[in-house]
This record gives structure tokens, sequence and C-alpha cells, in this order.
């Protein structure tokens, strides 16, 4: 999701070999942890079906089923991976999260340019379960446990990021599906609640690690309406933290747009906007552009790619 070197989020792509023994899954882990990036995709063609391959994410610390950035990243690599000759324009990506294309949406020709155009990937809509900070009650001892977890942790970002005396959450919103927390919130002066998000500290992950297992939540973005500075045209901007998934900051985060963009359609829109253009806050900063086929379940999120090293890795068979 950037249109220039060391900008957006980094992602590792191997594209291996179908006719060569595959990799076991330790194997698989273990360069992703020498790679060390918030993810680190491997892509494999199947030899069955032209522009479909198989791909995997995995974080330094384990496997994901969902991951936006990492398919942007192997979508750019798989159509640069013979200098755009092929002009390949759409692909099939079989995940753990189903089926996942991505189509190139600008006539510009690859070539042997490191900027990938635009690509459009249609990823399910996640749909979250939308919570008050203090409420409402629910029913069960169960459930009422499980949102005053939800409330600790959403308060302990703030908290930790150094904006809990800057910010209150308006709402939180959960999908239990991808564990992942959305805490939306404002401003408790009436200042800009965006500047705060984009210049709040990480929380340390010892602390989000010491407070909650991961049972419930493996990612949490703080979110805010609008935009500012260069970006002031975003409909909405977040960061996103993952110490649960060995990744202390994600730099622009696709798959929690998945909870996102539904969010703000039917919260927030009432349904009257499909269509959004977001921004990720963290330093190295991201933009998304978002649209709802809410009849379809789908979500497309576009954005460009640029390639920044390319090579071999040698790796021992097993």
């Amino acid at each position: 999701f950037a249109n220039r070197p060391f900008a957006g989020n980094p992602a590792a792509v191997l594209l291996l070999d179908p006719d060569a023994p595959p990799l076991s899954d330790s194997s698989l882990a273990s360069i992703a942890a020498e790679c060390n990036l918030s993810e680190t995709a491997f892509v494999t063609p199947r030899s069955n079906e032209v522009g479909a391959y198989d791909l995997r994410w995995f974080t330094p610390t384990r496997e994901v089923a969902l991951c936006g950035h990492g398919t942007l990243a192997a979508a750019a690599a798989v159509m640069a991976s013979d200098g755009g000759e092929s002009q390949r324009r759409r692909m099939v990506f079989h995940t753990l999260s189903g089926e996942l294309v991505a189509t190139l949406t600008t006539p510009t020709p690859l070539g042997s340019s490191v900027v990938c155009p635009t690509i459009e990937l249609d990823f399910p809509i996640n749909v979250p379960e939308v919570l008050h900070p203090g409420g409402p009650k629910v029913d069960g001892e169960e459930e009422l446990e499980r949102d005053a977890t939800l409330r600790e942790l959403a308060q302990l970002v703030l908290v930790e990021g150094g904006v809990s005396s800057l910010t209150r959450a308006l709402a939180l919103a959960y999908c239990s599906k991808t564990r992942k927390l959305i805490v939306h919130v404002e401003h408790v002066g009436g200042g800009d609640a965006v500047q705060a998000i984009e210049e709040m500290a990480v929380p340390p992950p010892e602390r989000l690690l010491a407070a909650h297992d991961g049972s419930l939540v493996t990612g949490v973005a703080v979110l805010a309406a609008g935009g500012c500075g260069a970006n002031e045209q975003a409909d909405f901007t977040s960061r996103y933290f993952a110490p649960w998934n060995g990744i202390t900051e994600d730099p622009v985060n696709g798959s929690s747009h998945t909870i996102i963009a539904p969010y703000f359609f039917k919260h927030i829109h009432s349904g009257a906007q499909t269509e959004f253009r977001a921004r990720q806050g963290s330093p190295r900063g991201g933009i998304l552009q978002l649209a709802i086929r809410e009849a379809a379940g789908r979500v497309s999120i576009s954005g460009p790619a640029v390639i920044a090293i390319r090579g071999t890795m040698l790796v021992p068979p097993g």
C-alpha cells in the first residue's frame, strides 16, 4: 500500500517451484522468522489452473488466516516475476480464507518498473459486533466477562499509547472470527483525534501480552474519523497493534479493514456510503481504497505496491 520504496507495509514474498518438494510448515515458519517482517507470503502456482496459486502467510511467530498487504505483495511479485511480459492481470489465490481474487486495475504496463500499478483485492466482509465502552450489559456470565476483557484491553491500549487523556472510546467493534478489536475514538477536548492517533506511542508489547493471552484478541486497531495534513481527504485513520502475532505495530493492515469498512458503512454512514479512503497513520503510513459490496458479502481493498528487493533465498529441502 505504497507508491514509493520504504513506505507502506513491507512484506517478503517467496515464489515457490511447484515441481520441487514442498517445504514443511516448520521450514516456512523458520523462513518467516528469518525475514522478520510483519508478513512473509509463500506463493505456489497450481499446475492445472492458469492464473491460480496457493498462498500462505506467516508472521514471525505464526501462520495467519487472512492478510491484506501480504496478498497485495504476492500479486505484485507474481505480476512482475517475468518483467510484465505476460501482462497477467487477474489471479486467484487459494488461501485459508477461501479464494481471493487480485486484479490489476490500471492499464499501465509493468515492464521493468519496480512500481506496480494499483491492484484490487477481493476480500470477505467480516461484520463486527459493536459494543459501547460503558455498556449496555449483555445476558450471560460468559458474555459479560468477554465484554469486560475487551473494554479493559481497549483502555489499556489508549493508556499505554499515551492518548488516554486526549481521547475516549466512542465504540468498540469486535470480530470473533478474526479476533480483531477496533477502538473508535474521539478527542475529549474537541481537538484533532486523528492527530492524536498519528502521534500516539506504540503500546509496549509486553504490557499487552501480560494483560491478555490472545484467546479473544490478536490485534487492536485504534481508529478516528477523518484525516489530517496531506491526508485530510481520508474518511478514517487508524493504527494497528498485534503483539499476539509477533507484530508490535503493523504499518498498514489490510485485513482489519474487512471489519472497519462494514463498521463505517453500517454504523457511521447508515449504508449511505459504500466507498472509503482509509489512512493508516503509522510512521511508514499508507492509503487503502475500500469499496463495500454488501449483497455479495465482499469488500474491495485497493492500493499500489513497490518491489524494493529481488533475489534468491537458499533454503535446504525439508
